[in-house]
C-alpha cells in the first residue's frame, strides 16, 4: 500500500512584485540580506517563512495564488473566498488578523491563541538584520527607542509632556520608524501599544524578542504575548504609565547590575527565538500535524471538501460581523481593488 503522499507546498503571495525576482533566484537571499524588504504581514509571514524553508532544503514554490491539490501558505490578507476553492488545503498565516476559519489549519503567533489541533503556535522571526546595540555604549541609560510607527504607541507615551520628563531626567525617546533593524545606538526599548483589548491579544512578543537579540533591557505594557514569554523578572520591565518608565528608566540608571543582567538574560532568551529555531518549528509543523491533516484531507472525496469549505465559509461570514467593530477587520469579502 503506497504512503501518505507528500504535499506539494506553495506560498502564496498576491503582490509579485515583493518577490518575483527572488524566486527567480537557484539560491534565494537570507531575509537578513534584504531587511527593508521584510515589511509587512505578507513579507513577514509568507515571503520571510519561503525564504528561510527554501534556504533549509523546503521544496516549496510561490504563487499569486492557491494552486488545485496544493497545501497552500497563505496569510490572512490574500484570503479571500471569492478566489479560493476547495481544490486547495489552506495553511493560515493569521498574523495580526481575527482567526481565519476558512483555513484548514492556521499559524497563530501568540500560544493563547492556539489549542493544538487546528491552531498553532509559532513564533514571528526575529527582526532581519537585526543591528545590535553598541558595546562602547555599555551601561549607559540615555536613548529609550520606539522601533514602530508612532502611531502605534500609546498617546500618553508620546505626548509632549512625556518627552520633557525625560529630557529633565537626561533621557531621550528615539521612534524609529524606519531601520527598525538598527538598534546601535538605543539603550533600551519601550514598548506600550495603543490598541484595543482585541487586537493586543493578537500581537507578538516581536518587540521583546528584538530587544532581546539586539541586547537593550526592554519596557513593556501588559500585553498577553509579553506575558506568556516572561520567565523572569529580567526578560523586561513591566510598565503601564509614563511614570512606572521613568521609574524603570531611572532604575536601570542607578542599578548597572540590573541593567548587566538583564542584558545577559536576553541573550540566553534569545537562542529559544532564533531564525533557525523558528525554522525548525515550521518544519516540525509542516512534517506533522499539518501533513497529518493534509493525508486526510487528500483521501476525502470532492464533495466532502466542499461540504467542509462551505462550512468554514459560513462561519468566517459569521466572524467577519463580530469583527467589524474592531479596527482593521479581516476583508475576506470585498472585491480586490
Amino acid at each position: 500500500m503506497a504512503g501518505p503522499q507528500r504535499p506539494g507546498i506553495v506560498f502564496v503571495h498576491s503582490q509579485p512584485g515583493d518577490w518575483r525576482d527572488l524566486a527567480e533566484r537557484a539560491q534565494p537571499p537570507a531575509p537578513d540580506e534584504i531587511p527593508e524588504r521584510m515589511r509587512g504581514g505578507r513579507n513577514t509571514w509568507v515571503l520571510q517563512t519561503y525564504l528561510w524553508l527554501r534556504r533549509r532544503g523546503l521544496a516549496a514554490e510561490l504563487a499569486t495564488r492557491c494552486l488545485p491539490g496544493a497545501l497552500c501558505i497563505v496569510h490572512s490578507d490574500d484570503l479571500r473566498a471569492r478566489d479560493l476553492a476547495a481544490d486547495s488545503y489552506l495553511l493560515g498565516a493569521c498574523g495580526d488578523r481575527p482567526p481565519m476559519l476558512l483555513a484548514d489549519q492556521q499559524v497563530v503567533q501568540t500560544p493563547r491563541q492556539a489549542n493544538g489541533v487546528s491552531s498553532h503556535f509559532v513564533p514571528s522571526w526575529p527582526q532581519p538584520g537585526l543591528l545590535a546595540r553598541a558595546r562602547e555604549r555599555g551601561v549607559r541609560v540615555e536613548r529609550v527607542g520606539f522601533v514602530g510607527r508612532e502611531r502605534s504607541l500609546a498617546p500618553e507615551f508620546r505626548s509632549p509632556e512625556f518627552r520633557r520628563e525625560l529630557a529633565r531626567r537626561g533621557f531621550a525617546l528615539v521612534v524609529r520608524e524606519d531601520r527598525w533593524q538598527d538598534h546601535r545606538d538605543l539603550d533600551a526599548i519601550l514598548a506600550v501599544r495603543s490598541a484595543s483589548p482585541a487586537e493586543l491579544r493578537r500581537k507578538p512578543a516581536s518587540k521583546l524578542v528584538n530587544a532581546w537579540h539586539a541586547g537593550c533591557p526592554a519596557l513593556l505594557g501588559p500585553e498577553p504575548a509579553y506575558e506568556a514569554c516572561r520567565l523572569s523578572p529580567l526578560d523586561y520591565l513591566a510598565v503601564a504609565t509614563p511614570q512606572d518608565a521613568l521609574a524603570a528608566l531611572r532604575r536601570l540608571r542607578e542599578e548597572p547590575g540590573l541593567f548587566a543582567a538583564m542584558v545577559e538574560n536576553g541573550r540566553r532568551r534569545a537562542r529559544e527565538f532564533s531564525a533557525p529555531a523558528i525554522a525548525a518549528r515550521w518544519e516540525d509543523l509542516l512534517a506533522g500535524p499539518v501533513a497529518e491533516d493534509f493525508e486526510r484531507w487528500r483521501r476525502a472525496p470532492r464533495r466532502a471538501r466542499w461540504l467542509r469549505f462551505a462550512m468554514r465559509a459560513a462561519q468566517q461570514g459569521l466572524r467577519r460581523d463580530r469583527d467589524d467593530v474592531e479596527r482593521h477587520p479581516t476583508r475576506l469579502w470585498e472585491a480586490r481593488p
